[in-house]
């Protein structure tokens, strides 16, 4: 009798013991997912919703999207150029209808093609500053130089031309041979020369600041 009566003790002693513990520990599991709670409202609360005030078209293909030099934004070419705000998810401005969005080094515009002209626009403000025709030819690029002062733009059937951001006054028409559509065309990173694709299948490169043609690299 004594025998089963120390064992029965050592068994409830043993059994008050894990109590306690899987007390203790449910009392720390209870308090880490308190904590956890309180620290997700308070992320949720401080992160901003996005901004559902501009609805936005969703039957359009994305063609392109890219950040801004400061990373506050992306620029999406769709149904039409478009800037979103990344900290909110929020949509700032819609440039028009044109497509190929280019931005200047310093973030402050950005060059566009629509049909047979260029367009610039303000990125802060949305705003479009400047315009410049092509005549009949489809415009397929424009990009700035590095100082943001002038523009390339390629052109269907038509050599590129250099014009000042500005006034929109055509500065140079670069040499080459007519006929060829154009791609692409942007300026080298000291702006000294300007690079660009023909539908031949050969690239080629002229002098900014003359026109003249330098080279014309052929596909291998």
């Amino acid at each position: 009798m004594e025998f089963h009566r120390k064992n029965r003790s050592r068994v409830l002693v043993a059994l008050a013991v894990v109590a306690l513990v899987l007390g203790a520990v449910f009392t720390l599991i209870s308090a880490h997912l308190r904590l956890l709670h309180s620290s997700r409202h308070v992320h949720l609360a401080e992160t901003p919703a996005p901004n559902s005030a501009q609805p936005f078209p969703t039957s359009y293909f994305l063609n392109s999207a890219t950040y801004s030099h400061d990373g506050k934004t992306i620029i999406m070419n769709c149904y039409g150029p478009v800037i979103w705000d990344v900290k909110t998810g929020g949509l700032l401005h819609i440039l028009g209808d044109g497509a190929f969005p280019t931005l200047s080094q310093d973030g402050k515009m950005i060059a566009t093609t629509d049909d047979n002209q260029a367009e610039i626009w303000d990125t802060s403000t949305g705003q479009q500053i400047q315009t410049v025709p092509e005549g009949p030819y489809s415009v397929s690029s424009a990009s700035f130089s590095p100082d943001g002062r002038t523009v390339v733009s390629a052109c269907e059937s038509d050599p590129p031309k250099i014009w000042d951001q500005k006034t929109g006054k055509v500065l140079i028409s670069l040499a080459g041979e007519t006929g060829l559509t154009i791609s692409s065309a942007s300026f080298s990173p000291n702006g000294r020369l300007i690079l660009a694709t023909t539908n031949q299948h050969t690239a080629e490169i002229w002098y900014a600041r003359t026109g003249a043609l330098l080279h014309t690299l052929a596909g291998i």
